[in-house]
């Protein structure tokens, strides 16, 4: 079970980055193009974050059936240490009340997606 579990939370994980990765090119591509300013960039990003980490967090949890605190705890914190080593890489510096602010929304988003996804199971 314990193995089921990882492969669940490694799929969620991969799931999210891929969606977030292209959710970036294309409002990349938009603020390139200049129809969007960088404030409404920033919160788009931002947005469509939270909103496909909820569907990654509820679509793997589904197909689970079961863990579902578990799995929005595992996949909300792989993901919370992916943002702590970009900010420490150099890019943004520093943690401050932003970052955790925005880490317990990402846990908050992404076990509440879990717990719905199993709750949701046929």
């Amino acid at each position: 079970m314990a193995d089921k579990l990882v492969r669940s939370i490694a799929k969620g994980v991969v799931f999210g980055s891929v969606s977030s990765l292209l959710v970036s090119v294309v409002i990349t591509l938009l603020l390139y193009i200049e129809i969007v300013g960088v404030v409404l960039a920033s919160k788009m990003l931002y947005g469509a974050f939270v909103v496909i980490l909820f569907i990654a967090s509820f679509i793997t949890a589904r197909n689970m059936g079961s863990r579902g605190l578990f799995v929005g705890l595992g996949i909300g914190c792989v993901l919370m240490l992916f943002g702590a080593l970009y900010r420490f890489l150099g890019i943004e510096t520093g943690v401050g009340s932003t970052f955790l602010i925005r880490g317990a929304v990402t846990l908050l988003v992404a076990i509440a997606g879990a717990v719905i996804g199993t709750n949701t199971v046929k």
